[in-house]
């Protein structure tokens, strides 16, 4: 291999949008394949799961987990920073990071799959990317009887149900018009440089929001500033502003936080709940592999809920940054502490987050 990394995605793609952006950021020297039926088997037995991205080195090593890739590419091209100096700023960016790649199954599943539009250019793209080998029927019958339908069964447990679908249209023009007028303003999440939460957000904004026609046309033209961000945050354009201190997050962030702190919080509750029933009732034990999807969960939505299956991977995700918060310093951990007081929720720091976890492929284990 004759660049330093290969990234195999495709453009359409959440999480590979997500990675993309982060390297094109980096300035790293990667070359881009999209996967086929071949290496999503390679991926099965090297990461525990059929996904895209999965990132090979030069080595031959395969890292997947979109987080775990940031976070191992990070130990090895430091600079240009994403993570804030600031403790506070650096818990922020990774629950925003988790929030966003929670609900983003959400906004990515339903402007993708509820618009037939779409479809001729998931069908064009995946067939070409998955079996190369074949003819171009041969590829459109495959992905129709492979990823579409699969995720057209999925609907249902994602909540996409037409009972729910206006409140779920409210709630992403809520969210995208306040982003819209944060970036009206300034050009990342937390100031003049992007943090782990930016490549998380673009992730959606990128490969369905902008890539899928139905959802461009509609939610990122009539936005120009998300859409200046979208372009300017996936290309890896060089940032020359700063992050914010901690006492200057302005009003127009703090209004998507509020939304984050909401849902993110009432997603741990109830799936801490879901979880820790399914250990007692089925009699798990350390070692074994839970569903990843557990159970359905009322997530606040506005002045609603919405029903929709949760991800035990969450837990491990919350885990995770619980994990970070203990490996702060002393004022550090007090300036957050503080700042979720403001925010007038439960510290985080000290929030029950189940049973402990392993990150298995898609899913968790028991640790």
């Amino acid at each position: 291999m004759k660049h330093m990394y290969r990234l195999y995605g495709v453009e359409i793609s959440l999480f590979s949008s997500k990675v993309r952006a982060y390297m094109n950021y980096k300035g790293l020297n990667y070359e881009e394949k999209a996967p086929n039926i071949l290496d999503f088997r390679r991926f099965e037995k090297a990461v525990n799961a059929r996904v895209m991205p999965v990132v090979e080195t030069q080595e031959g090593d395969l890292l997947g987990d979109t987080s775990l890739i940031i976070e191992a590419l990070e130990r090895q091209h430091p600079e240009p920073s994403i993570t804030p100096k600031s403790g506070r700023l650096k818990i922020a960016a990774m629950l925003f990071e988790a929030w966003v790649d929670e609900v983003n199954h959400l906004i990515a599943g339903h402007t993708r799959w509820s618009y037939d539009e779409n479809f001729p250019l998931f069908r064009d793209t995946m067939g070409k990317a998955m079996f190369p080998f074949l003819p171009k029927f041969l590829q459109d019958w495959m992905v129709g009887k492979t990823a579409v339908s699969a995720m057209r069964k999925h609907k249902p447990r994602m909540g996409f149900v037409p009972d729910q679908i206006p409140l779920l249209d409210r709630w992403i023009v809520r969210l995208l018009d306040s982003l819209e007028v944060h970036f009206q303003d300034h050009d990342y999440l937390f100031g003049g440089k992007p943090t782990v939460a930016d490549f998380a957000l673009v992730g959606c904004c990128h490969g369905h929001l902008y890539m899928d026609p139905w959802p461009r046309r509609e939610l990122i033209e009539p936005r120009p500033h998300l859409k200046a961000y979208t372009e300017r945050v996936h290309s890896g354009k060089q940032a020359t502003g700063e992050w914010f201190s901690d006492d200057e997050l302005p009003d127009t962030l703090m209004s998507v936080i509020s939304m984050m702190f909401t849902q993110l919080y009432a997603i741990n509750e109830q799936t801490v709940d879901i979880v820790e029933n399914l250990i007692e009732k089925k009699h798990k034990q350390s070692g074994d592999i839970l569903p990843r999807f557990p159970g359905n969960i009322d997530l606040p939505m506005l002045d609603e809920t919405y029903n929709k299956m949760t991800f035990s991977y969450s837990l491990w995700m919350l885990q995770r940054i619980q994990q970070a918060c203990s490996e702060l310093t002393k004022s550090e951990s007090s300036s957050l502490s503080h700042w979720f007081e403001a925010m007038g929720v439960k510290n985080f720091e000290k929030l029950s987050c189940g049973p402990a976890l392993i990150r298995h492929g898609l899913t968790v284990k028991l640790a």
